[in-house]
């Protein structure tokens, strides 16, 4: 089947658009920050944002959108160490999904803030031109609690000019992917130890979710998935094999093999909505031009 263009358009996923789901993943998509903008092809969303008609048939206004003949969509995992470990993960449990395939773009020991040490910005304006990407998987933050230097100035963490500064890294980075319609996926930090920037992460979060509202992108929220019932870090939990293990590693930041698996699995939940979105959105404008 041949499939259309896509582009980057996002929409904002309501609960009446995850209906058929379940009561776990309903929360999640609702957890997850999109904005709603105009589609080329499909016309302009209605005012809920979720849902739009083509024809006479009423299709949701995809995020992803399958473009290539055999129907397989091109995911890059971006970012630090966490980044490598959620390629891992997603690997590990989507490698028998047709519709995706992951090509890892990781650096470890780098970060947003560091762009001495690896440049990020410019990273991101290489890997959106060098293949036809449909989607981008970012996760960074872990190692940005530090100073930033730009344009021969030195900002510390959180005082003012650093958030300046890296907000308009972020945004730069997310534009590189849009101009080449990329679906951009920002992923939260998960909950750390409180010994190892608890605060400071959430701190980071923040930034993350408002730079993916401002820009129009998904932003999928980790922290409480991996919180315990009080709210609180804890290295075990509840594994996909349905078993309490080890979730985290000894640092408090990072995961074990199994918890990089879970991590991954917030993830594809809402890959495997999007694409799924994007598949009915595609059946619906083949129906309607057909009748």
């Amino acid at each position: 089947m041949k499939f259309f263009p896509r582009s980057r358009t996002g929409a904002s996923i309501s609960a009446g658009s995850v209906s058929s789901l379940s009561g776990a993943t309903i929360a999640l998509m609702l957890a997850i920050t999109a904005s709603a903008m105009a589609a080329d092809d499909l016309g302009p969303p209605p005012r809920t944002g979720d849902e739009t008609t083509v024809g006479s048939v009423a299709s949701p206004i995809p995020y992803i959108r399958p473009h290539q003949t055999d129907g397989e969509l091109q995911a890059v995992v971006m970012g630090d160490s966490m980044a490598d470990g959620m390629y891992a993960g997603l690997y590990r449990i989507m490698k028998d999904d047709a519709r995706l395939k992951f090509v890892k773009k990781t650096k470890v020991n780098t970060g947003i803030v560091r762009s001495d040490r690896y440049d990020w910005n410019e990273a991101a304006r290489q890997i959106a031109g060098e293949k036809d990407y449909d989607i981008a998987i970012l996760v960074f933050g872990a190692n940005d609690l530090q100073s930033i230097r730009d344009g021969g100035k030195t900002f510390h963490f959180k005082q003012p000019g650093w958030e300046t500064v890296f907000n308009r890294r972020i945004d730069d980075i997310i534009t590189s992917l849009k101009s080449e319609n990329i679906a951009a996926y920002w992923i939260g930090l998960p909950i750390t130890r409180k010994d190892r920037y608890q605060e400071d992460y959430a701190y980071v979060n923040g930034l993350f979710r408002e730079a993916a509202e401002r820009n129009g992108i998904r932003y999928v929220e980790t922290w409480d998935a991996f919180a315990d019932e009080n709210g609180e870090f804890s290295a075990y939990g509840i594994g996909l094999n349905g078993k309490k293990i080890q979730l985290r590693a000894d640092d408090g930041v990072h995961f074990t093999p199994d918890g990089y698996a879970k991590y991954a699995s917030v993830v594809a939940d809402v890959l495997r909505y999007d694409v799924a979105a994007a598949e009915a959105a595609l059946a619906a404008k083949v129906a309607a031009k057909t009748e």
